[in-house]
């Protein structure tokens, strides 16, 4: 979980690490897809309105994993 953009944060990080070590996982990245621009809010609003509270995440995961 990252409260940054997907590109060139803790999730490139770990893509490399995984990609780089022949490690067969999946991985799915959380982040925050775009600037938030003209939004502002607490700390726990923010993550919600992106995608990545613990409940969002929550959902997201079962969501890929039923799909599979």
């Amino acid at each position: 979980i990252e409260a940054h953009y997907p590109a060139g944060g803790l999730g490139s990080l770990i893509a490399e690490c995984i990609a780089e070590n022949n490690i067969n996982c999946r991985l799915l990245r959380c982040a925050v897809p775009v600037v938030p621009r003209g939004v502002s809010g607490t700390q726990g609003y923010m993550n919600k309105y992106f995608g990545i509270s613990g409940e969002s995440i929550a959902e997201r995961i079962m969501k890929e994993v039923i799909a599979q």
